[in-house]
């Protein structure tokens, strides 16, 4: 039975290795790709296409403002939800 735990102890211990320098070689593989990576981030800029997204952003808050009405009627609806439920 003590060496039965022994050999289970031992492996787990050795996975643990392994698990630890995997890890350290996946590191050492970013790193090295980091490293070699010469890719600038290039912007260019649209103004058409910057000020027509604007203007799409702009009528989409318009469409999207709440309503007083709209807020009291779904309240109301709440309120008579929880009352049936009681």
């Amino acid at each position: 039975m003590y060496a039965m735990e022994v050999i289970i102890a031992a492996t787990l211990v050795a996975l643990l290795f392994v698990f630890i320098r995997i890890s350290w070689t996946l590191k050492e593989i970013h790193d090295a790709m980091v490293a070699t990576s010469t890719v600038a981030p290039t912007v260019k800029l649209d103004v058409e296409k910057i000020s027509s997204l604007a203007e799409a952003h702009q009528q989409e808050q318009a469409e999207s403002a709440l309503d007083p009405e709209e807020i009291v009627a779904v309240i109301a609806v709440a309120h008579q939800a929880l009352r049936e439920a009681i």
